[in-house]
């Protein structure tokens, strides 16, 4: 009786054994430089999208004229895109306001074009007026001017 036991239970090891092995054979098995390297990348563009975020500045109009619309544009774009002071509103001179610009970029510098409104005295008519190459970024004070 005690051999009969110890064969049963051997032949049941056995037999566990061997579905153990069938199962781990029909599984893929990688090494860890095969692994996919998704979860390292995904944190890369996080931690990148994180660097990269919107300027947050203070516009100041400091011509003699209102304000109607304010665009940026990286140094190497032919684009404006759309004006950074809503439709139906001014800056009127002397005012300030909070402008952001949500672009991606990982530098502050920008080309500018602002277009002035008509002088209250009716001395000037409307007009852009470009600056190029100015640094923008997060926190500052930039002072629109003519000069």
């Amino acid at each position: 009786m005690k051999i009969s036991r110890i064969v049963v239970f051997l032949l049941a090891t056995l037999f566990v054994s061997s579905a153990l092995v069938a199962c781990d054979d029909s599984t893929e098995t990688r090494s860890p430089a095969e692994e996919p390297q998704e979860e390292v990348v995904e944190e890369e563009e996080t931690e990148e999208a994180e660097a990269f975020e919107a300027v947050n500045f203070t516009l100041v109009n400091a011509t003699n004229r209102p304000l109607i619309e304010f665009y940026v544009a990286h140094p190497e774009e032919e684009e404006w895109g759309k004006s950074l002071i809503p439709d139906g509103t001014t800056l009127a001179p002397g005012s300030q306001a909070n402008v952001i610009i949500d672009d991606g970029r990982p530098d502050c510098e920008y080309d500018i074009m602002g277009v002035l409104g008509a002088a209250e005295d009716g001395s000037v008519g409307e007009g852009e007026l470009i600056h190029s190459g100015v640094e923008i970024c997060d926190g500052t004070i930039y002072t629109y001017s003519a000069n």
